[in-house]
């Protein structure tokens, strides 16, 4: 007969109070494994949107695009705001946008893409959102501004992936052909050939990257020769000509 005061957790053979800990314990696994779970499930539907994006902006497939880059965009939302995912496909809608000539709709996508990774401002993955925002200024003609971001992102990936990387030579490639359009033709040459000389060294002289530089140094050149000089006798009165006077009638 047992005794009115017995406990089952003092049996012989039981260990006192330990049981909760071990459901607990259960719990606590069965959930991470659960989350685990979605978190696979979500990361498998935000990569094949991303990739489909990817393949039909290639094939010029531009509402179907930026119909699922947006999908992916909502998809990466959930994984949290400094998750690389959510920026790459922040890009790659902007990159749709901007080859759409949408200036509007793509230039606040780069920017946020660049907000939501702060913790990783000095990245290559940052400086290529800048770049982003580059083009997107330089398609506008917004000069100015196109030039302080492709320093900013060019300063970034000198220390990031170095100096005479090849994404950094593009980088000095685009302040180049953007001093070349303002027509500013001596700072681009310097510019196309410190490009030149970078692709040379990391890729040497028959890649197609280095020739395509060579190009455009050749063009930087044709443009400067056909751009008209003011001439020294249309900008001087000449011998005997009253100057004109300030005031205004």
């Amino acid at each position: 007969m047992s005794s009115p005061n017995w406990n089952p957790q003092e049996t012989p053979g039981r260990p006192v109070g330990r049981q909760p800990w071990i459901v607990v314990a259960a719990a606590v696994v069965l959930a991470a494994a659960a989350w685990g779970g979605l978190a696979a499930v979500q990361h498998h539907r935000w990569k094949s949107n991303h990739e489909a994006d990817e393949a039909r902006a290639t094939q010029n497939r531009v509402a179907e695009s930026e119909k699922s880059f947006k999908a992916a965009i909502e998809i990466a939302e959930n994984f949290g705001g400094n998750d690389l995912r959510l920026a790459r496909s922040l890009h790659g809608l902007g990159a749709v946008y901007k080859d759409r000539f949408r200036f509007a709709e793509a230039e606040p996508l780069p920017a946020r893409a660049v907000d939501e990774k702060a913790f990783g401002a000095g990245s290559a993955e940052v400086a290529r959102d800048i770049l982003g925002m580059g083009d997107l200024h330089n398609g506008q003609d917004h000069w100015e501004q196109a030039e302080q971001n492709y320093r900013q992102a060019l300063g970034i990936q000198e220390k990031t992936v170095g100096p005479g990387h090849p994404m950094t030579a593009t980088t000095v490639q685009r302040i180049a052909s953007l001093k070349r359009r303002q027509k500013k033709f001596a700072e681009a040459e310097e510019l196309y050939r410190r490009c030149i000389a970078m692709r040379e060294k990391a890729l040497g002289p028959e890649h197609f990257e280095t020739i395509f530089t060579v190009h455009g140094l050749a063009l930087n050149c044709e443009n400067q020769a056909s751009t008209p000089r003011p001439s020294r006798s249309s900008s001087a009165p000449s011998p005997g000509t009253k100057k004109p006077s300030a005031r205004t009638t």
